[in-house]
């Protein structure tokens, strides 16, 4: 990341914000049972 676009104080808040989503996540995972998300494959490979 550019230092003159994202500061420390801004890496810091974004990554926060990141945490705050995992941890929803893993709640509504933990919650509703589900082992794993689905999700649509739009590259030709496989994973």
């Amino acid at each position: 990341m550019p230092s003159d676009e994202f500061s420390p104080k801004k890496i810091a808040t974004l990554y926060r914000a990141r945490w705050v989503v995992d941890l929803v996540f893993r709640e509504l995972k933990s919650q509703y049972s589900l082992g794993r998300f689905q999700r649509k494959n739009t590259s030709s490979g496989s994973r």
